[in-house]
């Protein structure tokens, strides 16, 4: 399946209308990590056989349809990325295929098993700070037990802020080990928790 070029092949989902620069980021980092970058998207789809891990990208929000929310006006969506993703994900998954979902694609993964979204941050964590930014802003929390923290190597880490989305009910088999955590004003509540890592047992998701 490698043939004469031996690096790992690594398939990486993009939109088809733009996602340039997260491309060539994405591409740029495993190339650093002895990989090779392999584009996805709904007009140029790749068989899982010819790869050896998938990479599920970000950009647009995810249509609510797939976690049977109230639609959702004046957010941008791409319907077939999102049917795409959520097939990749479910059969890498079958296959027991290294999967790595960045920003959105940490969400797809939920929704891909079965979990839900909060379609608007601010509409459940009243206290979460209006931040929209590609500069690390936000703090994220680890489990110190997690393999992502021994990989990391650390337990507290700064990251940007570009959704209104976030994980709401954890689909099966997925277990949180990264969280933001915010002041809450509510009495009974003295701080929130957003989920911002996951992962599925023996497959490293995040």
């Amino acid at each position: 399946m490698m043939g004469r070029d031996q690096r790992p092949r690594i398939g990486v989902t993009t939109s088809s209308r733009g996602g340039w620069w997260m491309w060539m980021f994405n591409r740029f980092s495993l190339w650093r990590a002895g990989a090779r970058a392999v584009r996805i998207h709904p007009e140029s789809p790749c068989d899982l056989d010819d790869l050896h891990g998938l990479l599920v990208g970000g950009g647009d929000d995810i249509g609510v349809g797939l976690y049977h929310a109230h639609p959702e006006p004046m957010i941008a969506i791409d319907p077939a990325r999102d049917d795409l993703e959520c097939g990749l994900v479910r059969k890498a998954h079958e296959r027991a295929m290294p999967v790595l979902g960045v920003c959105r694609g940490a969400q797809m993964i939920n929704v891909a098993f079965g979990g839900s979204l909060h379609r608007d941050i601010h509409d459940v964590y009243r206290s979460a700070p209006h931040l929209r930014t590609v500069l690390p802003r936000k703090r994220v929390h680890l489990d110190p037990q997690s393999r992502l923290a021994a990989m990391l190597r650390g337990q507290r880490f700064r990251v940007n802020a570009l959704h209104r989305q976030s994980i709401d009910r954890l689909g099966q088999g997925l277990v949180a080990v990264g969280m933001i955590i915010i002041r809450s004003f509510r009495p009974s509540r003295p701080r929130d928790q957003i989920v911002f890592a996951l992962v599925c047992s023996g497959i490293p998701n995040f």
